[in-house]
């Protein structure tokens, strides 16, 4: 069925679910983080929200990033939420979240923490231990044994709050044992955050196939409509197992890019990792092929305040800081643009609208306070509301149109260059072939501050104009542009992260001066992966003196070539080659050194340069995701 208008009857599905009933779900969809957990105030309200836009997947509804006091106390609200949405609508689908955070009590840094709520509070039941084929026993969850043993990720989150690694059993027994008790209290979706990094050490993601399995199969029998969507945040490499999706849909944050004026923003594919037009062909769980995985993508919290560093940031804020900072005005068009781009540049994607989040308002002022961002027409019943009701429900009183299987075309794989210098362009947009981002502004920390005190929705009247005077006498604190007339300066303050991952075999060339002084301590001049488990780096290490290239080839055995890297502060080319069989460094039109490598592992990371770096000029620059021969890296590295 080709649906131009929705009906009642898309929304069916018992026991398995279709690709056009899926996207049809996904097409109304509101984040409304904890709005079944216990104690949240607005019930009744959040509900008359939703039946008027006529919302038909309620994300993240009941959740528990850190541990509950009360863990029977969170499911015993999470099922009464959901009864109330699901007398409202029965069609609804609610989800609920396991994050990739577990929280302790009883460990020596959750002790340190003050911490009296932990995951070793709860009791494992019986039916966890049967489901796993084990012997049951009388415990509680254990939080040491659901670690990365070597203490990757350990105190991620904070003193006592860690990633859990999914390849241990314990944690297998936490997720399955969060998931069950989700769908029995009428969750149809479970996500499961960032999956890639709870299964880091997960080789083939078979444990994360296991697991996912027996949570399909439970819901088999007792899900509201027999069948449960599993999501998560994931990259492309690790969409599938084989030919198969590991997950139902791609979640994902959406990546805006800070804009010219404050406090514009736009969406741009290769933009950050949110992965546009990367997903690729598979098969879905619920069995029919897709030619591209079903996407939803968010307006995402992760942090609080302003910082003027991190890539992912847009305006120096999370996701929903900027947003719930602009204009009543902005924030409507803005999503009615989103909505826009993605039926233009990502297929089968759909913005999850923000309905309930938590936030930073205003920015900019001290002390600054969280509050929730409530997408609410504001009221009496909802004074805190943000006036976004009547947009979302204009958005979706819009045709759902189903793009037929086999519409969207995959691009056409072959040797190609990544991405290309382009001196002497004006911005740094210009200056490359490929989609990049830096630490996403122009502005200091205190640059930032002054225009949300100038021109954030909800700064005072006298504060605006306290600040707007400052920016018109003396203008808004600016970095040093890390764009010169020369090429890319490198000082240390900031550096740029480029989406042009490479392949198995590739081949990089740097032409660069570096000072003196970049040499008084270790550097990072590019990289893009995880230490000897994929992507590949080049390095400064001071201790050996050593400028050298280091691929991941899978074996966990070092792959380094070096580069005998003249310091006479002239401009030199370096290249890396990495052919499947070799490693090979050039400098200056002649091989450096060389080393056996196999093909380089992928990963998820972006390509950063600079990290660290100070004294370098970078004056071209070029990516290959192909080796390419000795004569064509002898011409490339030639002295110029």
């Amino acid at each position: 069925m080709n649906s131009n208008i929705l009906s009642a009857s898309v929304y069916d599905f018992d026991g398995t679910i279709s690709c056009e009933t899926l996207e049809a779900y996904l097409s109304r969809a509101v984040v409304m983080s904890g709005m079944c957990n216990e104690g949240v105030g607005y019930v009744e309200e959040n509900v008359r929200a939703l039946t008027n836009v006529k919302a038909k997947f309620i994300g993240r509804a009941a959740l528990a990033w850190a541990c509950p006091a009360d863990d029977e106390r969170h499911f015993a609200a999470a099922r009464e939420g959901a009864e109330k949405v699901h007398a409202a609508d029965p069609d609804v689908i609610l989800q609920a979240c396991v994050f990739e955070a577990i929280y302790s009590c009883k460990s020596p840094e959750g002790i340190k923490a003050g911490r009296t709520a932990g995951i070793e509070n709860i009791p494992v039941p019986a039916w966890v231990f049967e489901a796993f084929g084990l012997p049951v026993e009388e415990r509680n969850f254990d939080y040491e044994a659901m670690l990365f043993p070597d203490g990757h990720l350990r105190n991620l989150w904070a003193d006592g709050a860690s990633v859990p690694d999914v390849t241990r059993q314990e944690t297998q027994l936490w997720f399955y044992y969060r998931a069950r008790r989700y769908i029995d209290a009428g969750y149809e979706a479970i996500h499961f955050g960032q999956a890639d990094l709870v299964g880091s050490r997960d080789e083939g993601r078979r444990v994360w196939t296991k697991l996912l399995a027996m949570v399909r199969e439970y819901a088999k029998e007792h899900a509201r409509r027999h069948y449960v969507l599993c999501d998560a945040h994931f990259f492309a490499e690790n969409a599938k197992v084989g030919d198969k999706y590991l997950w139902d849909f791609h979640a994902f944050p959406l990546r805006p890019v800070t804009g010219a004026t404050p406090f514009e923003a736009y969406l741009a594919v290769g933009h950050g990792d949110a992965g546009y037009k990367t997903m690729p062909p598979g098969i879905h769980p619920a069995g029919w092929r897709c030619d591209v995985i079903p996407q939803l993508y968010e307006v995402d919290n992760f942090a609080s305040g302003l910082d003027s560093k991190p890539a992912h940031h847009v305006w120096g804020a999370d996701e929903i800081g900027w947003f719930a900072n602009c204009t009543e005005e902005y924030r409507n068009y803005w999503l009615e643009y989103a909505v826009d781009w993605l039926k233009e540049n990502a297929p089968r994607g759909y913005v999850s609208m923000p309905g309930i989040r938590g936030c930073t308002v205003p920015l900019g002022i001290e002390p600054r306070r969280g509050v929730t961002y409530r997408f609410n027409t504001k009221s009496d019943a909802c004074p805190e509301g943000f006036n976004q009701e009547e947009t979302v429900k204009n958005i979706f009183a819009r045709p759902f149109e189903w793009l037929p299987m086999g519409s969207v075309k995959q691009e056409k794989a072959g040797k190609k260059e990544l991405l290309g210098f382009r001196p002497g362009r004006a911005t740094l947009a210009e200056s490359f072939s490929a989609p990049w981002a830096t630490d996403n502004s122009i502005y200091t920390d205190e640059g930032l501050a002054l225009l949300y005190r100038a021109y954030g929705a909800f700064s005072p009247a006298d504060v605006a104009a306290a600040a707007k005077k400052e920016i018109e006498e003396k203008g808004a604190p600016k970095k040093e542009p890390l764009l010169t007339e020369e090429g890319l300066s490198f000082t240390g303050e900031q550096n740029l992260t480029l989406t042009a991952g490479p392949g198995p075999r590739f081949s990089l060339f740097i032409t660069l001066r570096l000072d003196n002084e970049a040499f008084l301590d270790d550097f990072l001049l590019v990289g893009n992966g995880e230490y000897l488990k994929n992507g590949f780096y080049l390095k400064y290490y001071k201790q050996d003196d050593e400028l050298y290239g280091e691929v991941a080839d899978g074996t966990g055995k070092r792959r380094v070539a070096v580069f005998d890297y003249p310091k006479d502060e002239g401009v030199h080319t370096i290249g890396l080659v990495c052919d499947g069989k070799k490693l090979t460094s050039w400098v200056d039109g002649r091989i450096s050194s060389g080393i056996d490598c196999g093909p380089m592992a992928k990963g998820p990371s972006s390509l950063t340069i600079g990290k660290t770096l100070r004294g370098c000029l970078i004056k071209d620059m070029k990516l290959y995701n192909y080796a390419v021969s000795d004569r064509e890296a002898k011409s490339l590295t030639r002295r110029r």
